[in-house]
């Protein structure tokens, strides 16, 4: 009888081990991508539909897609966006879309790791506050705004390349940041969709240069 338990779980561990192989085949994250494999994860929402894709632009991994479709409009459009080399998906989509409601500091981090967060405009469209939160295990915790180093600064604009992560841009008001969000955006700027190709972090109102 021993022998016949023994047999049965060395079939069964086979079984498990073929399954969990499969499960890591189809997953990206599963294991660290080879130093030589490039992937980055790439975001876009136009109309209603926000999309992240991880892609490597030289085919050494099988691109994944997560996309959802808003049940609105998406809060600000862009087309695709480079955040950088990934492992995993990084965010979830659904905070790209206008509908989606911002997270606050004390609130459990959920599935969207505290995204989005958006900036308070005041009567003229300027920004009168804007939240700064991050994941702090399990709930959201105040966290320090980002800067960009040179914002203003004389630039010379040029194409936007989806292959390169640097997201520096070149607007009317000189040297900034491409962005997907106002949670990437400086204190007192908003993520603004109207004054370029792509979003940029930019002070109030909305479309203004």
């Amino acid at each position: 009888m021993r022998w016949l338990v023994a047999i049965v779980l060395a079939a069964c561990g086979d079984n498990l081990s073929a399954i969990d192989a499969a499960i890591d085949a189809r997953r990206i994250d599963a294991a660290p991508i080879d130093a030589a494999c490039e992937v980055f994860e790439l975001a876009s929402c136009e109309g209603s539909t926000a999309r992240l894709t991880l892609e490597s632009f030289d085919g050494c991994a099988a691109p994944m897609t997560r996309e959802v479709t808003c049940a609105t409009t998406c809060a600000i459009d862009f087309a695709r966006v480079n955040l950088g080399r990934r492992t995993m998906f990084s965010l979830e989509p659904v905070i790209f879309c206008a509908e989606t409601p911002v997270m606050f500091a004390g609130a459990a981090c959920g599935p969207t790791l505290c995204l989005p967060t958006r900036a308070v405009l005041a009567n003229d469209g300027t920004v009168a506050s804007q939240p700064y939160i991050a994941c702090g295990e399990e709930f959201c915790i105040p966290r320090i705004p980002p800067v960009i180093a040179g914002y203003g600064s004389p630039c010379t604009p040029s194409a936007y390349d989806e292959r390169d992560p640097d997201r520096s841009a070149c607007v009317a008001g000189g040297s900034t940041e491409i962005c997907v969000g106002d949670w990437e955006c400086p204190a007192q700027m908003l993520c603004d969709d109207q004054v370029a190709d792509r979003p940029v972090c930019k002070p109030g109102p909305r479309g203004s240069r």
